[in-house]
């Protein structure tokens, strides 16, 4: 494990911001996305509604940084993307009220429900942008 300065960057709402605490902390990054297929309209409609409420609520849980619900407009798939701060803070929301409700529409899935979580200590921003278009420049 790597400790990191978190005299770095956030990106929040879009936007990125220099943090300016000196002390170094490790850095543990939670990204989860969950998709869930229906074959049924009313299911469909069910797991459509538990998501909505979900991913609304879920935005004010401490830790949150983003959830997002994304629906196809041609058959009945689902996907919910969340990005939490720390582990810790994934934790308690999997341990929620909350969370059990999106168990809930994940076992309403017609087919097995795809869900990647990824535990990430190495976050960057536009910096990684700006340091692979560098390259790119010096290859050419």
């Amino acid at each position: 494990m790597r400790f990191i300065s978190l005299n770095r960057y956030r990106i929040s709402s879009g936007v990125v911001h220099k943090l300016r605490v000196r002390h170094s902390i490790l850095i543990l990054m939670i990204f989860a996305n969950y998709i869930i297929t229906c074959t049924d309209a009313k299911v469909a409609a069910e797991v459509s509604d538990i998501l909505e409420m979900v991913s609304r609520r879920v935005q004010y849980t401490p830790g949150c940084m983003q959830s997002a619900l994304w629906k196809s407009k041609y058959r009945y798939k689902f996907m919910v993307s969340e990005i939490w701060k720390t582990k810790p803070d994934y934790d308690r929301y999997v341990n929620s009220i909350l969370f059990k409700r999106m168990l809930a529409a994940l076992e309403m899935s017609s087919e097995k429900p795809d869900i990647q979580i990824s535990e990430s200590e190495n976050v960057r921003g536009i910096e990684l942008i700006e340091e692979c278009m560098h390259l790119k420049e010096n290859h050419i």
